[in-house]
């Protein structure tokens, strides 16, 4: 089971034992009748189904599924998967891609930014915010994968991002696209364009 006393590395590999049980699990999703019903009277892609999972070691995960075309739909969609670790700090979001095997870690600082840079909703539960972040941006380019400090973006913002190593990464805080510091005006149009291009790819 996930503890809080886990470094992120061992978190990461708490997860990947973790995987045979989610790849089972996927497919009853893609079979379910409501989930193809949906795809099936869709008007507009992308869209998320979320479905949960409580694995053999007790670890929870909710997995989102987003077609993004109505012939792939069913089929062949999206996939993220994620699980949360309470802390004294707060909750900590894990997403698991079952692809590359790569965890991302996002901390409670971060949903917290997030709330107000971009929600701007004291109202919101935290739960809320944290699905509000997962559902709209459910993926996030970043520019490496090499240790160390990089910048990602996502639909919504940019995120700043550590990387513990090739496989596991920390999404340290959110900032939205009109908080850039003077210093780092000199990325703004290119982190701009990468927002721009990334709503064209799902054609938002």
């Amino acid at each position: 089971m996930v503890l809080d006393t886990f470094s992120d590395i061992e978190a990461r590999q708490e997860l990947l034992k973790d995987r045979q049980g989610l790849i089972g699990f996927i497919p009853s999703i893609l079979e379910r009748a409501d989930y193809r019903r949906r795809v099936k009277k869709a008007t507009r892609f992308p869209f998320n189904y979320t479905a949960t999972y409580k694995s053999s070691r007790g670890n929870r995960y909710k997995v989102i599924i987003t077609p993004t075309d109505k012939k792939k739909g069913a089929a062949n969609p999206l996939l993220s998967v994620f699980t949360s670790l309470d802390t004294k700090e707060g909750t900590y979001i894990l997403r698991y891609d079952m692809r590359t095997e790569h965890v991302t870690i996002y901390t409670p600082h971060f949903f917290k930014r997030y709330r107000e840079r971009f929600l701007k909703d004291e109202a919101l539960s935290s739960e809320d915010v944290r699905d509000k972040f997962l559902l709209r941006n459910f993926n996030i380019f970043s520019n490496s994968k090499e240790p160390g400090e990089t910048v990602g973006t996502c639909l919504d913002g940019y995120i700043f991002i550590r990387n513990k190593d090739k496989n596991t990464s920390v999404c340290v805080t959110y900032v939205s696209p009109d908080l850039l510091t003077d210093e780092q005006q000199g990325n703004r149009a290119a982190l701009l364009q990468s927002i721009k291009e990334h709503e064209e790819r799902l054609k938002i």
